[in-house]
């Protein structure tokens, strides 16, 4: 195992944001936590180019994420920031670089699967929120690992995804005290027609741990075109290890009566068992919903009111409260919304000011790609969002990167 850890010491003050927008009233103003700029990074190494995937954001505020490295972009690693105003690194060699980090909050320690150029996974590795002690848990027997790792049963068990030799699927566990595996679902052999499974979507854990969520295909082994019946499961887990079947919702590939022509890949799931997720309308428009034991209300639709015009494919950030926070594009450009109990209202717009390290700044879209935001907005169990931002000085217009922001809350959600 080659790599190297590598430890950062920043001194300074969080920087607290003036903006020049209303927040909803129960938000703080936002706080700049690191910024990635080619020029003049703040409180990241200089090495760092950016976060390849939507960082972690823990209930206690750490921030966790994958990156790439300015002069290589086959070098990356690992990046750990906390409010305790310390970077930690690990970097990997040319050939290897991490996927799927999960965070466990109970025990201060993360999961990441390390992959080779080939994706090939080389196994299953646990370090430290201080990057002190890194240690491999388990090493494959299978040919490829595919999204997403995920703790359950209160961090007893750890939830992949898998793909065999045999280009079928299985979402398993791992018991992180025995080693063991168990297979909760397999693709099968297509003896049982479309009643088998031809494609498992990366599974969703809840924040406890004791649900997970998971859109699964129908149909014989290769057949996974858009038109085969899809299915969104809710399972329960024990602490034994049992799942258990909740519900399940359909697309209308499965049952014409369905109000949702097709789902987004990965739904999410909080720890009462209640879904968000993207779906294709039954009149064919792009929209989020909020789905419980009894019901399922809308949250957003393209097109529906004058504040939204398009959903793009980035999952929203959903908690224990029903809070939901979400990446849309209105008539001003790409923003974040926030929606709970049927409200959604604007919480950060494009042209938004916002102070960053370097002063004044401005939230400002990326005029070829039109995006003003980067991944996908996160909100801890205090109802705290963390978000990034593309940046431009206010002054010069120039642009000083991504800065990535802590909203803090005036009064917690919980």
């Amino acid at each position: 195992m080659d790599f190297k850890m590598t430890k950062i010491f920043l001194f300074f003050g969080l920087v607290s944001s003036q903006a020049s927008w209303a927040l909803p009233a129960s938000f703080k103003t936002p706080e700049i936590q690191f910024r990635f700029d080619s020029k003049h990074p703040y409180e990241v190494p200089s090495f760092v180019l950016l976060a390849l995937e939507t960082p972690i954001f823990s209930d206690n505020r750490k921030i966790f994420l994958r990156f790439q490295e300015w002069d290589d972009t086959e070098h990356g690693g690992i990046m750990a920031w906390d409010y305790e105003n310390r970077a930690r690194v690990i970097k990997f060699k040319s050939d290897q670089y991490p996927s799927d980090l999960q965070y466990d909050s109970m025990n201060d320690r993360m999961y990441f699967e390390l992959l080779n150029t080939s994706y090939f996974s080389e196994g299953i590795f646990e370090v430290d929120s201080l990057f002190k002690t890194l240690k491999q848990k388990w090493t494959s027997v299978l040919d490829l690992f595919t999204s997403n790792l995920g703790l359950l049963s209160e961090g007893k068990q750890l939830l992949f995804r898998a793909t065999k030799k045999d280009k079928t699927q299985t979402m398993s566990g791992l018991n992180l005290r025995t080693l063991e595996r168990v297979d909760f679902l397999a693709g099968q052999d297509g003896s049982s027609g479309v009643d088998s499974l031809s494609w498992i979507f990366p599974p969703q854990v809840s924040a406890n741990g004791n649900y997970i969520s998971v859109k699964v295909r129908r149909g014989r082994p290769g057949e996974i075109g858009e038109r085969q019946p899809d299915e969104i499961r809710v399972y329960k887990i024990s602490l034994d290890g049992q799942l258990s079947l909740q519900r399940t919702v359909v697309d209308f590939d499965t049952d014409s009566s369905s109000d949702f022509l097709s789902f987004d890949n990965t739904p999410l799931v909080n720890s009462h068992g209640h879904l968000v997720f993207g779906a294709i309308s039954k009149e064919n428009r792009r929209a989020l919903f909020f789905n419980t034991e009894t019901s399922t209300a809308k949250i957003a639709e393209e097109g529906e009111s004058n504040l939204i015009n398009k959903i793009p494919y980035f999952n929203p950030g959903f908690n224990d409260a029903d809070e939901v926070v979400f990446r849309a594009h209105g008539k001003n450009g790409e923003n974040l919304f926030y929606s709970r109990y049927g409200k959604t209202e604007s919480f950060i717009l494009s042209g938004d000011s916002i102070k960053s390290d370097l002063g004044p700044a401005i939230v400002s879209a990326d005029t070829a790609k039109d995006i003003a935001f980067y991944h996908s907005p996160q909100i801890n169990k205090w109802g705290e969002v963390m978000f990034g931002a593309l940046l431009k000085n206010s002054s010069s217009k120039e642009s000083i990167g991504l800065g990535f922001f802590i909203v803090p809350r005036a009064v917690s959600s919980n």
